[in-house]
């Protein structure tokens, strides 16, 4: 099976930051959205991006932020992938491409109980838009993610994605190497899976998530 990457995400501290590069992350994630537990200000997202983004990618998280203030946040912090978790439109990724040409995009995509088809449509219309990877996520009334619903992974199958993709919602330690096994993703993306409370995380907790990410 091909290497996976994990992201840890919705880092709020320096030391945070620092485990999930010690415990072997590729990348974190910091949270932009002012109506997150886990928001974090460009100014100390940008110091705990310095902290680490020689060892690790640096993701920041958007929810229907304008263009200006996504690339502003990006170049401020030194963001090495934009991920949007709103009600964005596809055109924004020729947008950002062209202000940030090296900045890669992540588009989440947030699959819903009734079924496949408007998920797969937004996974073609973002994929001929040029998105770098998507993330799939459980669909959770108001919110837009972080919340630890887990999504039905071997169903996950059905999707026809042509570019890298990263499985979130509700994993954790315990289920990480079933979810991977179940539909193989390119990725792992966890933010409340190794917390002990929301922006906080459990030094432990990652350690074991990227260990059982990498038994598989």
């Amino acid at each position: 099976m091909k290497p996976i990457r994990i992201k840890i995400c919705g880092i709020t501290r320096v030391e945070d930051a620092n485990a999930a590069q010690a415990a072997g992350a590729d990348a974190i994630g910091l949270n932009f959205y002012e109506k997150s537990k886990r928001y974090i200000e460009p100014s100390a997202a940008a110091s705990i991006a310095n902290a680490v983004k020689t060892s690790v990618s640096v993701a920041g998280v958007f929810v229907n932020s304008p263009n200006e203030e996504v690339c502003e946040i990006a170049q401020q912090v030194g963001l090495s992938h934009i991920q949007l978790h709103g009600d964005e439109q596809p055109s924004m990724i020729g947008e950002l491409k062209a202000i940030l040409p090296d900045t890669l995009t992540i588009r989440a995509v947030r699959i819903r109980d009734e079924g496949f088809d408007q998920a797969q449509a937004e996974i073609a219309q973002w994929q001929d838009a040029g998105v770098d990877a998507i993330l799939l996520d459980a669909a959770s009334v108001g919110a837009f993610g972080g919340t630890g619903k887990r999504l039905d992974w071997k169903s996950l199958n059905l999707l026809k994605i042509d570019v890298p993709w990263l499985l979130a919602g509700g994993l954790n330690p315990e289920n990480v190497a079933e979810a991977i096994g179940a539909c193989q993703p390119d990725g792992v993306d966890v933010a409340s899976g190794v917390e002990s409370s929301p922006g906080i995380k459990d030094l432990k907790m990652i350690q074991n998530f990227v260990s059982e990410s990498k038994s598989v």
